[in-house]
């Protein structure tokens, strides 16, 4: 993993096979793409469809809120693939979310840089990711990144049981993960 960061500005973050970058206002147009998609957006906690301008709003309200990290995903060509976040910063914790990627080796690798960013750089002792139960290719890729179910909730408004899982830093520095690396390379 290599981290480039400019002065004052969020990190690059550049994998095998995937580049991470701070979303900015631009890829409204792309992250709607993704919302808007019925097989995507079910698992989202809003399936309202939203615009452009909408997106664009959402993205510069969320920056401001400055309590962490939101980044596109793109594979090595610059092609867009998704969306990731390390967000409600606080006491040594945080959430792991806004998570939708359409392609699987970016998926495994940008959860990977993200896990690995959040305990090795940002020092948080604590991950948390909310899933939908019937996601369940996601919440069973954070159990073999080593994420561990803590509880349950209902999303309010759309009904859907929401897996609670977390990761620790001790849990994270335990967990052999060579086998995602040799995974990824054979991509």
């Amino acid at each position: 993993m290599t981290i480039s960061k400019a002065s004052g500005l969020p990190p690059e973050i550049t994998g095998r096979k995937t580049i991470l970058q701070e979303v900015t206002p631009d890829d409204a147009e792309n992250i709607c793409r993704l919302r808007n998609d019925p097989q995507i957006n079910r698992y989202l906690s809003s399936s309202e469809a939203v615009s452009v301008e909408q997106q664009a709003n959402w993205i510069i309200a969320n920056k401001a809120r400055n309590d962490g990290y939101y980044f596109k995903i793109l594979d090595n060509d610059n092609h867009f693939c998704g969306t990731a976040s390390i967000y409600n910063v606080l006491n040594g914790e945080a959430d792991f979310g806004r998570y939708v990627c359409t392609q699987p080796v970016q998926a495994v690798e940008t959860e990977y840089l993200l896990m690995e960013y959040a305990f090795n750089t940002m020092q948080l002792n604590k991950l948390f990711c909310r899933t939908a139960e019937d996601n369940r290719r996601v919440w069973r890729q954070h159990v073999t990144l080593g994420f561990r179910e803590t509880g349950q909730e209902i999303l309010p408004g759309k009904e859907l049981l929401i897996k609670v899982q977390e990761l620790t830093r001790e849990a994270f520095l335990q967990h052999d993960y060579s086998f995602l690396q040799r995974l990824i390379d054979r991509f």
